[in-house]
C-alpha cells in the first residue's frame, strides 16, 4: 500500500526537475523512472482495466513532458504530477470510448465489473467489482487514501478539492462499497438457494 508509494522519492532533487524542465533527456528519464510504477497505480485504480491503465501512464508522462514549463518549482513537484495525472484520468474516464471491447457491440462499460459469475464471498475480485460501480471521483479517493496511503489533506491537494469534500466524499465511498458487496452477498445467497 502506502510502502510502493514510498519506493517512489518524494521529492527528486530540484536540479534534476529544473534540467528536465530545460529539455534534457536524462533528467525526464529520471522522473519517468521515478513515478511510472505509482503512476501506473493511480490509472489503474481509476480506469480499472490494464491496458488502458498504460496507455494512460504513457499519455500522462507526455502530458508532464509538454506542461513541465507550467510547474511552479517553489512548490513540492509530487503534487503537480499526481494532479495531472488525476486529471487526466477523470478526464479519460468521461471520454466516449473509443475501441469495442471483443467480442461487443458498443461502449466499453467499465462500470459493469468483472465480465465473470459473481465472485464468492472474501474473492478479490468481489471488491474489484465494487469498486468498479462506484463513481470514478470516489473511486480516486479511495485509492490515493488506501492504496497511496495518503492524508486526507494530501489528497485534497492532489485532487484540488476541498478538504471537507475529500471527507466526504471518501465516507460516501465506503458506505457505497459496503452496500455493493451486501447486495453483492445477498445475490450470491439467493441465487445458490434451491
Amino acid at each position: 500500500m502506502s510502502q510502493e508509494h514510498a519506493s517512489a522519492p518524494s521529492v527528486l532533487s530540484s536540479d534534476t526537475i529544473r534540467r528536465a524542465r530545460a529539455g534534457e533527456a536524462a533528467a525526464f528519464r529520471s522522473i519517468v523512472e521515478a513515478y511510472e510504477r505509482v503512476l501506473y497505480r493511480i490509472a489503474y485504480r481509476i480506469v480499472l482495466d490494464a491496458e488502458e491503465a498504460r496507455d494512460l501512464c504513457q499519455e500522462i508522462l507526455v502530458r508532464v513532458y509538454r506542461n513541465l514549463d507550467q510547474y511552479d518549482p517553489s512548490r513540492p513537484f509530487e503534487p503537480w504530477l499526481f494532479r495531472v495525472a488525476t486529471n487526466l484520468c477523470l478526464n479519460w474516464r468521461r471520454r466516449p470510448r473509443r475501441m469495442e471491447a471483443v467480442g461487443g457491440t458498443g461502449e466499453l462499460d467499465l462500470r459493469a465489473g468483472s465480465r465473470a459469475p459473481d465472485p464468492v464471498p472474501g474473492d478479490p475480485e468481489r471488491l474489484r467489482a465494487a469498486m468498479a460501480g462506484l463513481p470514478a471521483a470516489y473511486r480516486t479517493v479511495l485509492a490515493l487514501r488506501y492504496e497511496q496511503g495518503c492524508s486526507y489533506d494530501r489528497i485534497a491537494e492532489l485532487t484540488g478539492q476541498p478538504l471537507g469534500t475529500v471527507k466526504t466524499w471518501i465516507f460516501r465511498a465506503k458506505r457505497e462499497l459496503r452496500n455493493q458487496l451486501a447486495a453483492r452477498r445477498d445475490e450470491a445467497a439467493g441465487g445458490s438457494a434451491p
